[in-house]
Order: structure tokens, then sequence, then C-alpha cells
């Protein structure tokens, strides 16, 4: 989180206070080197989280309505899955500029 933080502050960005901007980062520990590679959209509901990403290049469009944030975390994961292939040793799921969640992909 820290090399994200002294990223983003050097290209002064800047986060919305009202809904989360969730990226997705792919990591090479080894390597050390970080890809994000997805981001989507979080908004609190008086009930739980809408969750909005743009999948793949030309869509389609999604939408997630849960209650547990959880919930997004194992969505997340799930398109991760198989990305060891290409070299990454870890997948992190970042929440503004506020938290950072490991992406643990669930057992076959």
């Amino acid at each position: 989180m820290d090399a994200l933080l002294a990223t983003w502050r050097r290209h002064d960005l800047k986060f919305p206070p009202r809904f989360e901007v969730v990226l997705c980062h792919e990591v090479n520990f080894p390597l050390r080197t970080c890809v994000t590679a997805h981001a989507g959209l979080l908004f609190p509901r008086k009930h739980g989280y809408t969750y909005i990403e743009k999948s793949g290049g030309s869509g389609p469009f999604v939408r997630l309505d849960f209650e547990d944030r959880a919930d997004l975390l194992t969505w997340l994961a799930g398109m991760f899955r198989g990305a060891e292939k290409f070299g990454y040793t870890h997948h992190f799921a970042t929440f503004n500029d506020t938290k950072i969640e490991m992406l643990e992909f669930l057992k076959k």
C-alpha cells in the first residue's frame, strides 16, 4: 500500500468521498512488479452495496448488489484465477486510498 500511496501522491490523485474506486492489482513479488489490471466503483446503499464495473475491453457492464463486502472480494478473486501462469504471485484490491485487501482464491 505504501508504494501505491506514494505513486498516487506523486500524481496528485484524489479519490471521491461518496463512493469507493476499487482497483485490482496483480503483483509479482520476486520481480517487484505491480500492474493495476481492473477497476470498478463501489457505492454504499441503505442496506449493503452496489458495485459497477466494465468487464473486458468492450463490456459488458456488470452490476452487483450485495450486503457483505466479503462477497465483492470473492467476485474479484474469481476474475484473477489462473493469473499465476503469467507470473503473478499475489492479487490485491484497494478501496480508494484507505484500504487494501488480499484476494484469496477458493480451492477447487
